[in-house]
């Protein structure tokens, strides 16, 4: 990027950050729950990065700014249609303009962090939330994930048809199969045997 600057090379600009939309919209795509934690002050591309993940968790009194437009900058990463999408445009252009600096209360309310987790602990709590993500149906959670991303902004009636077809595909799946009879069985479901956080 700085070599396309001192050369003031638009091309080399947008062939460098089309790489990394698409790296991030892969990340973003991804058939598993996805889960940026801020471990500590996030500012600018950071945050960038972690809006292509379903989830951001935050560890208490930490920071929060999109530092870009101080800078003569935009965020550039995505930043300024995943922002939108998720704060709607209003919230998105607060943040944006004025560089101002949040705490993890304010990012909570707004729908930018889902969880806020004490200092002390913070990774261990970070895993067992994971954990919870996990033990659920990797099928079901893929289909919800999908359904979501691609039906956000979808006429209605369209994004109930992808709905139905996803739900038809999980409800015969082995996965809703296990779900069911262990619920009636009284029993954990057995869904998933790789590794776990």
């Amino acid at each position: 990027m700085f070599h396309a600057l001192q050369k003031k090379d638009k091309g080399l600009l947008v062939k460098n950050l089309e790489y990394i939309h698409t790296v991030l919209s892969t990340l973003e795509t991804l058939p598993f729950p996805t889960i940026a934690a801020f471990n500590g002050d996030v500012y600018s591309g950071g945050i960038e990065f972690s809006l292509a993940c379903d989830i951001r968790v935050a560890k208490e009194a930490i920071v929060i700014a999109f530092q870009e437009t101080r800078l003569g900058l935009i965020p550039d990463l995505g930043g300024t249609i995943r922002l939108s999408r998720l704060l709607g445009p209003a919230n998105a252009k607060d943040l944006i303009f004025s560089c101002r600096q949040i705490g993890p209360e304010e990012a909570k309310a707004l729908g930018i962090v889902q969880q806020i987790f004490p200092a002390d602990g913070f990774m261990a709590h970070v895993i067992d939330y994971a954990s919870t993500l996990v033990s659920n149906s990797p099928r079901a959670i893929e289909a919800v994930k999908k359904i979501i991303n691609t039906t956000y902004g979808m006429d209605l009636e369209e994004a109930l048809e992808i709905e139905r077809d996803e739900a038809s595909e999980t409800i015969l799946s082995n996965q809703c199969i296990e779900g069911i009879g262990a619920f009636f069985e009284k029993r954990a479901p057995v869904l998933y045997t790789a590794k776990r956080c």
